[in-house]
């Protein structure tokens, strides 16, 4: 591969040029016009160009100016019969490395050359160094990431064998959380951590009681104390897999309150958050319109009315109305999936409650945590 591209159209320094550089064994191409070399090097372009100014046609600045807006990087020699100053200023302008007056000063080009080359040799061996760091790197990030998946699974079969309803809810509110993610446009290193949050958003909730999850009425101010606490159980259960901070953190603010009054940290408006606040409207979201023991599901129009009625205070206002106008727009990515009998059959005490206090009322004043 040449390492070199001259223009030159004396044959009596062209002839010169291919000794030398068969000599210092330097591969090198040429041609004896601008418009020839620019076809070479547009070819095979080559880390430095050695240019005669003075050429038939287009001349040595015009081929350099072509080099500049395309390959930026490239060093640039010079070679001339003459050197004013308006000729050298120009090169200035053009970021020529040197310029070299005929007859030329041999040794002084092959110095200048074995310089460069020795920096292009330098640069292609880092290149080739940060290429094999990232192969590395994007092997260890897909390994942890396989390893992430199958502990994040084991983790929601756990959570099954406690409470099915909620495991079920975490596969679901990932599902639209890519969907709501990918709209959003959010950047690659969001959309990953918003995945792995939806997955583990609830995984304290093994630290709560079955009974007092599907408990049909309203809770005791202890029973509160107990549930608000979820969102850190669950950011210490996820802590040691996943230490990147946008997933521990949208897992502990996910109750956190636009206005102020949710929890664990009440946590207000922008410090929320990104992602918490997103996970906040999809958790929501399928607690309204999934199965749960204390009332009946209701669907999407219904779900969006309701998370508009809490925009401002519960919810990032502007998040609600984009969310929304996803969800009206292209409802059937965020319709539950019926859940199969066997992953999501109730326990009896629970089936029993939802038969006695089934409620299709209208909404509380706030969407409770036990719902998400």
């Amino acid at each position: 591969m040449a390492l070199i591209t001259w223009v030159e159209d004396d044959t009596g320094v062209q002839e010169l040029l291919r000794k030398l550089f068969e000599h210092w064994h330097i591969p090198a191409q040429g041609a004896a016009d601008a418009e020839g070399a620019w076809r070479l090097f547009h070819e095979r372009p080559t880390p430095i160009v050695l240019v005669d100014l003075i050429l038939p046609g287009r001349g040595g600045f015009w081929f350099i100016e072509q080099i500049r807006l395309e390959w930026p990087e490239t060093t640039c020699l010079v070679m001339s019969g003459s050197a004013d100053k308006e000729t050298l200023l120009r090169c200035m302008r053009l970021g020529v490395l040197r310029y070299f007056t005929k007859p030329l000063d041999i040794e002084d080009l092959h110095g200048v050359l074995e310089q460069q080359i020795q920096l292009v040799r330098e640069r292609r061996a880092s290149v080739r160094h940060v290429h094999d760091l990232q192969q590395r790197l994007r092997q260890s990030a897909r390994r942890q990431a396989e390893k992430i998946a199958q502990a994040s699974e084991s983790l929601l079969v756990a959570l099954s064998l406690h409470d099915p309803i909620t495991a079920a809810h975490c596969r679901r509110v990932c599902q639209y959380a890519r969907a709501f993610g990918r709209f959003l446009r959010l950047p690659a290193a969001h959309l990953v951590a918003l995945d792995l949050a939806a997955r583990f958003h609830d995984l304290g909730k093994m630290g709560i009681p079955s009974p007092l999850l599907y408990h049909p009425g309203p809770l005791e101010e202890t029973e509160w104390s107990l549930v608000r606490q979820h969102p850190v159980w669950s950011e210490q259960i996820v802590r040691p897999l996943v230490r990147h901070s946008l997933v521990l953190q949208a897992i502990r603010h996910h109750h956190e309150r636009w206005d102020g009054k949710g929890y664990p940290d009440g946590l207000a408006e922008g410090r929320i958050p990104l992602l918490a606040r997103i996970l906040a409207l999809l958790d929501a979201y399928d607690a309204i319109t999934s199965v749960r023991p204390y009332r009946s599901p209701r669907d999407w129009a219904a779900a969006c009315a309701e998370l508009e009625s809490h925009a401002g205070t519960q919810f990032d206002p502007q998040l609600t109305q984009t969310f929304v106008r996803l969800v009206r727009r292209r409802s059937e990515w965020f319709v539950p999936e019926p859940p199969s009998p066997r992953k999501a059959a109730l326990p009896t005490w629970a089936e029993t409650s939802l038969i006695k206090h089934n409620d299709t009322s209208a909404a509380s004043e706030s969407i409770s945590a036990r719902e998400g």
